[in-house]
């Protein structure tokens, strides 16, 4: 039984641990990711305690068992809190992208409190593949040491954004 468990959680485990960010401007540009940062801090607390609750109920078997179903339970939480931070800062971009003036802010917050900005680099132009598009660079947070990081916000015939790293 032990042996299905591990066999089961590793592969999850090591592909939560393989998506590690080093810096907010990479969790704003990824958090629309299957596994976001929040989902791995997620995944990794989840497991820690129910490893620690599992092993105070039924010893070995009880901790693998407890941290199985931790890393499942802390990975949904944290990817829904992901997917909050990516539709935050994807709608304030699409709503303020194309009428903003070049240099200037465009802020978003999610309900689970993470925060970001975007200053909007250049005019509006049109590639051929995937239409009206505009570059923005993510603004770091003060005293972080974080680099900017750019992207480009593409409007397509549907009226929906596409979002690429630049």
């Amino acid at each position: 039984m032990r042996l299905a468990i591990a066999t089961l959680c590793l592969p999850l485990a090591l592909g939560v641990a393989g998506c590690a960010y080093t810096s907010p401007q990479q969790q704003e540009a990824s958090a629309c990711r299957v596994i976001g940062p929040k989902a791995m801090i997620g995944a990794a607390g989840g497991a820690a305690g129910g490893a620690a609750i599992g092993a105070a109920a039924g010893g070995g078997r009880g901790a693998a068992i407890g941290a199985g179903v931790g890393l499942l339970a802390g990975a949904i939480g944290g990817h829904v809190a992901d997917t909050q931070d990516c539709t935050a800062a994807q709608q304030a971009l699409a709503a303020n992208l194309a009428a903003a003036r070049n240099g200037s802010t465009i802020a978003w917050q999610s309900p689970s409190g993470h925060q970001g900005q975007y200053r909007v680099v250049g005019e509006s132009y049109v590639d051929h593949d995937s239409g009206a598009c505009r570059r923005a660079m993510s603004v770091p947070a003060p005293g972080t040491g974080d680099q900017p990081q750019p992207l480009v916000a593409c409007r397509m015939a549907s009226g929906d954004y596409s979002y690429y790293p630049a």
